[in-house]
């Protein structure tokens, strides 16, 4: 049982916002590092995104890693334009006009191989205007991917109080919220172990990495900068 601590982190005021960065995942160099090392070490084949908003992080990674296959979807109509102005021209690249509990279905139905495939997801999908699809995704993602890493943007982080987190009708953006949702009870759960902000245009915000069917061993450069749950 996680133990959140009672002082109120800051939470993330929601707002749309069309800004483009070259940068994905707001820039933190350390959560860059642990995507890179889990995309090195793991033979990720797949990265799935929901809430692509105009599409930082998605053109970011699939800029970094052509040879990985990247979906993604964004409901607002105009966010998803920039998105798909700023992923132009990458082949690797599919965005769907869609809320995700519906973009998870077309994922269903896109190809039943990439079940059997190791996959990273990004769930940012708890935005401006919609929602929150949040335990409907979780439910989906462990339920069908074996070899899954399962990383939640915007999370709330126990006992680190700097990380900035999301809130919808009162429930948290929390392991808490989504645990009874996890259909593989087989897992680790990660969160960062730092608090100095290292991105250039964002200010720290909350993450939590779950792995299902691989076991994490971070390097040395890596093992001070996250902690496991349980």
């Amino acid at each position: 049982m996680i133990n959140f601590f009672k002082k109120k982190s800051p939470q993330k005021k929601i707002e749309r916002s069309f800004g483009f960065h070259n940068i994905g995942f707001h820039g933190d160099s350390h959560l860059l590092s642990v995507v890179d090392y889990i995309v090195d070490n793991y033979q990720i084949e797949y990265f799935i995104e929901t809430g692509t908003n105009v599409g930082s992080t998605l053109a970011y990674f699939a800029k970094t890693y052509p040879d990985i296959k990247c979906l993604s979807c964004e409901p607002d109509k105009t966010t998803y334009e920039h998105a798909l102005q700023n992923t132009a021209g990458l082949k690797n690249v599919m965005v769907y006009n869609l809320l995700s509990q519906n973009f998870i279905k077309e994922v269903k139905q896109l190809n039943s191989n990439i079940f059997n495939k190791t996959t990273l997801v990004w769930l940012d999908a708890h935005s401006y205007g919609f929602e929150w699809p949040l335990k409907e995704e979780v439910s989906f993602f462990t339920e069908n991917f074996p070899s899954l890493f399962l990383m939640i943007d915007d999370f709330k982080i126990p006992d680190i109080t700097e990380f900035s987190y999301d809130s919808y009708k009162d429930q948290l953006c929390a392991h808490e919220y989504i645990k009874d949702d996890i259909k593989n009870t087989t897992y680790e759960l990660i969160y960062p172990n730092y608090t100095e902000k290292t991105s250039f245009h964002h200010p720290l915000v909350g993450w939590g990495l779950y792995s299902f069917g691989n076991e994490i061993v971070f390097p040395d450069n890596l093992a001070d900068k996250v902690k496991k749950a349980f």
